[in-house]
Formats: structure tokens, C-alpha cells, sequence
């Protein structure tokens, strides 16, 4: 399909059995392009017209992003709303990386002492309106640099885990001392 106007694009449209008048469902594929070489492959959801902008569903741009809800992907994958998986694996072989150094007993101690200065806050998504869902979490402006993004509007969850572990650690550490200082009390007692 060839257009010198948005969308170069094929509609699909379903329409009732035997009356082409009585449209069901209708689906844009199709190209949009602001320039040369400055463009989108985008899907919309019509509901039942044959005209106009649709609902943004699927959304690759230019620099090969990826947006599912979006129209503008910021990131490989941008997904306006939740995802549901059976599994999330997570790159992590010594293969893949450099610079490996184990954290010391001090570091896991002052990451501890950080997550305990972060607030855990309720809160809604403004896209999901008034009613939406409540969520625990948080705020991305309000956590330490290691688990921040650059732009610092999100939060990697990955160090997010790896902080909680550090936390655990030195926790577990202070347990063990706590232990170890009960037992020579005990045995002082005794």
C-alpha cells in the first residue's frame, strides 16, 4: 500500500455474517512516517469504524522500539500497563559481564541502612484512573542511585532485588553477632 498521507496502512474489518453494513470489528495495520526515514509500524483498534485514529495498540518505531500501549516507546520494550508471565529470566552469567566485586560486609551494611531510609508508599497509577488499582511500592524520584534509572522516573528491579539480598546479608550477619553476644551473656549468667 502506498499513501503520501498517514496511515499507508490495511484496515481489517469483520463484519456480521451475510451484511457487510453491520461492522463488528475493525483493525488498522499500517505505516505512519513524519519524514525520511522517520516512521512508525503501528496496529489500532478501530471498534466498529472504518475511519479515523484508533486505539494505539502496538507501536514500532523507527529506532526499532517497541511500544504496547504507547505510542511513544522509550525504551526495547515499553508496555503502558501490566505483564503477566509465566517465568522472568534475567541475564546473569559470569560470561556476559566485567568488573565483577563481591560487595564487602560494610557495603551490605550501609545498603541495609539505605532501604531503611526509603519510604514503601501505596499508591495508583494515573493511568489507570480514579479506580484503579492500588499498588505498594517505592517512588522512583525517592530510592538509592543503584536501583534508580538514569532519568530517574523508574526503578531497575533486578538491583532492586540484588539490594534487597545485600540487606539480607548484613542482616544475617548482625543476627549471627546478636546470637554469638547472647551466648557468651548466657554463659556469664550461668
Amino acid at each position: 500500500m502506498d499513501r503520501d498521507v498517514n496511515s499507508a496502512a490495511f484496515m481489517l474489518v469483520r463484519t456480521a455474517p451475510g451484511d457487510f453494513s453491520t461492522i463488528w470489528k475493525s483493525y488498522v495495520i499500517g505505516a505512519r512516517a513524519s519524514g525520511v526515514n522517520s516512521g512508525q509500524f503501528v496496529i489500532e483498534d478501530l471498534g466498529t469504524s472504518v475511519a479515523g485514529d484508533g486505539t494505539r495498540l502496538l507501536t514500532i518505531a523507527n529506532n526499532g522500539y517497541v511500544g504496547i500501549g504507547t505510542a511513544t516507546p522509550s525504551q526495547k520494550l515499553s508496555v503502558q500497563g501490566n505483564v503477566i508471565s509465566d517465568s522472568y529470566k534475567y541475564n546473569s552469567s559470569r560470561q556476559l559481564k566485567r568488573d565483577i566485586k563481591p560487595l564487602t560486609n560494610e557495603e551490605c551494611s550501609l545498603i541495609l541502612d539505605k532501604l531503611g531510609e526509603t519510604e514503601i508508599c501505596r499508591y495508583r497509577f494515573l493511568s489507570d484512573g480514579n479506580e484503579g488499582e492500588v499498588h505498594l511500592g517505592m517512588i522512583a524520584e525517592d530510592v538509592p542511585d543503584e536501583i534508580s534509572s538514569t532519568d530517574g522516573k523508574s526503578i531497575n528491579l533486578t538491583d532492586t532485588v540484588d539490594m534487597l539480598l545485600a540487606a539480607v546479608k548484613a542482616q544475617s550477619r548482625e543476627i549471627e553477632e546478636l546470637r554469638a553476644e547472647i551466648a557468651i551473656l548466657k554463659e556469664r549468667r550461668d
